[in-house]
């Protein structure tokens, strides 16, 4: 399996389906300020490490559901998602990250 890229405007049909979980890999300081409605923070330095994988992997278990990630530019997203592909997840990386997101469904501190 391979990540899947998709762009910002595919982003609210993911976001409104529930059988997805969305996933902000961001550091939690950036998460509090700014996110996408629902998603789970899961922070990339926690994540990308063998321990990191494993955790994930126990509180998502359920690889039929899809996995839309995303950080700040789409670059860390993009190591994630991949390898959490290789891992059998079913998961798509947002073109751009959150910077290019331009949709309704944003929560930032101030809500």
């Amino acid at each position: 399996m391979r990540c899947e890229l998709i762009g910002p405007g595919r982003l609210d049909y993911y976001i409104n389906n529930p059988y997805t979980n969305i996933i902000d890999v961001r550091p939690e300081d950036m998460y509090k300020k700014l996110h996408i409605t629902g998603a789970y923070n899961w922070p990339f330095l926690k994540l990308n490490t063998f321990e990191g994988y494993k955790k994930f992997s126990q509180y998502f278990a359920d690889k039929r559901v899809i996995y839309v990630i995303y950080c700040d530019m789409g670059v860390n997203s993009m190591i994630a998602g991949n390898n959490l592909a290789a891992m059998g997840y079913r998961v798509k990386s947002l073109v751009g990250g959150i910077s290019g997101y331009k949709g309704k469904e944003l929560v930032t501190s101030d809500n």
